[in-house]
């Protein structure tokens, strides 16, 4: 396979990135699309939803209000009033795909939300897409994942990616490269999932910063098996069909939930994961949580859902790197307030539309499409290969399957709801330790092509190396807040409340900074805490 010109790459068929892609065929620009996964597979848990569209002037004023509000005024505030401006035209635009919305009531009562089903919206996403794929203005490359980020001194010049079947690596240039799915995944994920971790790695090391690494969303029921984990629904509490208990030595067992909560069927997903995080820290040896349902007794614990941090982008979702963009889940532009002018879906239809309509507005996407540029993407590639073939030659003792559920059982405790600077420094000593066992790994399966025992041993090496930059934000977040309760620091820190951290690698080592949020247009207000019970 030759080196592919593309005017623009986006890597993942999120609904961000299908939404982009769209929008860049439709006038008449060519697009390489990696897919992790077989399209047409959700890459998420879909279902019915709301979305908040403001009509008036004036409903559009109270929405960013809210929105501001509801998120602790976290947030670009420019970006998320331009969001709420625009909301009316993305209503429209779910209406022509063709899908039936109606209106709905806000469980804060607020007013303009509409009710529509996720699954359909995504479905009708990719029917537009596939028409893109038929006229040939959109490539599909399915079960590929980017490995590394080609970077010249004008400008991105494309990817290096890997055939995830086939283990086959290729290189690909491009005026623009959009990262449109998010990260972490590999750290806290023991078996072979979807990752980016090692293209985020590449990016950082270019000189791209990381935005908002200590928080991330965590899904409460989050059952455990051999094959993976599995996000129980939430309505097995909020319609009391379920109830959470510590079962302790003695047999007895603790409803901790209904203990503490009187409204315990009604509480959000993060105080529930904090309250299980906090009954689980007080435990003695051996107790553990269970969901009740029926006459079964699931054990359960907060699991990664997503990584809330990101790519550090400015107002048109470009990175520190000229011509590398990042949407939805993969930027932390809108981090706090993000979700709440509408939903997690519509959030990543709205910033893939509007990177959009900013890429068709310019003339110049920022890459480097020259010669020299296209000629540096062979040399990259080769890098690649010889990387597999120093895994390769790995032949110690240690076993990868046992280092990666090491690792994921370190990262869901020390990077978990509770959070503890003792741990935290201990963390970082293990994460060392796994270093210096991994460097004794030993791989059964020798071939270089079809083996997955080599992609899962380059996604632990990648997640020893992002480790310590998640584990340093969090301990330098010297406050509570949403999910993540910090040991010690209970009461509110409006300093760090209007700040985000921002780390970048440097000469090998990681730097911690703190950004100040824009959020000139609202006042904040002194933030209430909400403490967790018992």
């Amino acid at each position: 396979m030759k080196n592919h010109s593309q005017r623009v790459i986006i890597l993942g068929a999120s609904v961000a990135g299908i939404c982009l892609a769209n929008e860049m065929a439709m006038a008449g620009h060519q697009v390489l699309l990696f897919s992790q996964r077989t399209l047409g597979v959700a890459p998420q848990a879909l279902g019915q939803s709301v979305f908040r569209a403001s009509l008036s002037k004036k409903d559009q004023d109270q929405h960013f209000l809210d929105s501001v509000r509801f998120a602790g005024f976290l947030g670009n505030h420019i970006k998320i009033r331009e969001l709420c401006q625009s909301s009316a035209s993305y209503l429209q635009y779910l209406q022509a795909l063709g899908l039936e919305l109606k209106a709905a009531n806000s469980s804060l009562g607020l007013n303009g939300f509409y009710e529509f089903n996720e699954q359909r919206a995504y479905q009708l996403l990719l029917q537009q897409l596939r028409c893109h794929q038929a006229s040939h203005r959109v490539r599909v490359l399915e079960h590929w994942r980017p490995l590394a980020l080609a970077n010249t001194e004008q400008g991105v010049a494309g990817v290096v990616a890997e055939n995830a079947a086939s283990m086959e690596i290729e290189a690909f240039s491009a005026e623009a490269v959009v990262c449109a799915e998010g990260f972490a995944q590999s750290l806290f994920f023991s078996q072979s999932s979807f990752q980016n971790d090692g293209f985020l790695l590449s990016c950082l090391k270019e000189g791209a910063s990381l935005q908002g690494a200590e928080f991330i969303a965590f899904h409460p029921l989050t059952a455990s098996s051999q094959v993976g984990s599995s996000y129980l629904s939430l309505d097995v509490l909020n319609q009391k069909a379920g109830r959470l208990f510590l079962q302790k030595n003695n047999g007895e067992r603790f409803y901790f939930l209904e203990d503490w909560y009187s409204d315990w069927q009604d509480l959000p997903d993060f105080l529930i994961s904090r309250a299980m995080a906090k009954v689980q820290a007080t435990a003695k040896t051996g107790e553990s949580i269970f969901l009740e349902q029926g006459d079964q007794q699931i054990p359960v614990r907060p699991g990664f859902k997503h990584f809330l941090g990101g790519l550090a982008t400015d107002d048109a979702h470009q990175t520190d790197l000229s011509g590398l963009y990042a949407i939805g889940f993969a930027s932390n532009a809108l981090f706090g307030a993000g979700c709440l002018p509408s939903n997690a879906f519509a959030l990543q239809m709205q910033t893939g539309l509007d990177l959009a309509n900013q890429l068709m507005q310019k003339t110049h996407w920022g890459g480097d499409s020259s010669l020299s540029a296209k000629q540096f993407l062979p040399a990259l590639k080769d890098d690649q290969k010889r990387r597999v073939q120093d895994l390769l030659e790995l032949s110690g003792p240690e076993n990868l399957s046992a280092l990666k559920r090491e690792l994921s059982e370190l990262c869901h405790f020390a990077l978990g709801p509770m959070r503890d600077n003792a741990v935290l420094q201990k963390f970082a000593t293990r994460c060392e330790a796994l270093k210096e066992k991994a460097s004794r790994l030993g791989l059964h399966d020798q071939s270089e092509h079809a083996n997955q025992e080599l992609a899962r041993a380059r996604d632990l090496f990648t997640a020893l190396e992002l480790a310590p930059a998640l584990s340093m934000a969090a301990e330098k977040r010297d406050e509570s807040r949403g999910v993540h309760y910090k040991i010690g620091f209970y009461e509110p820190r409006d300093d760090l409340f209007l700040q985000d951290s921002c780390i970048t690698l440097k000469q090998g080592r990681y730097d911690y900074q703190l950004k100040n949020l824009q959020h000139a247009i609202v006042k904040p207000k002194r933030r209430q805490r909400l403490e967790v019970a018992g």
